[in-house]
C-alpha cells in the first residue's frame, strides 16, 4: 500500500477524479475515527482515508477487479473492492494506533 498526502488527496477530490463510495463514517468502535473509501479509476486503484483529531491516513492500493472498468461500476463498489478496502483499513488502523499511542 501506497500513502498520499492530504495535499495530494484534496487536489484529486477537487479535480473530482475520484468515486465516493462511503465519507466519513463513524467507527464502531472508536468513534474519534472516521473513514471514507473512494476509486480512482486513471489509476484503478482503492482509496481509504482515515481521518481524527490526532492524525489522517491515506492509503491506496490497486484493484484487482478489471472488468467492468471502476468508472463503469453503476452500482457502486465491487465486493472485491469492498474487501480489499476492510483490508486496508484493518493495517492502517494498526498503523494509526501506533502512530497516535
Amino acid at each position: 500500500m501506497r500513502y498520499l498526502t492530504s495535499d495530494e488527496f484534496e487536489t484529486l477530490k477537487a479535480a473530482q477524479q475520484l468515486i465516493p463510495y462511503m465519507e466519513d463514517v463513524k467507527d464502531k468502535e472508536d468513534p474519534q475515527v472516521c473513514w471514507s473509501v473512494y476509486g480512482n479509476p486513471q489509476t484503478n486503484e482503492i482509496l481509504v482515508r482515515l481521518t481524527s483529531e490526532k492524525a489522517t491516513l491515506i492509503g491506496a492500493k490497486p484493484t484487482e477487479v478489471l472488468f467492468p472498468a471502476m468508472a463503469d461500476r453503476v452500482f457502486g463498489i465491487d465486493m472485491a473492492d469492498e474487501q480489499l478496502a476492510e483490508a486496508m483499513s484493518l493495517d492502517m488502523y494498526a498503523k494509526y494506533k501506533q502512530e497516535t499511542a
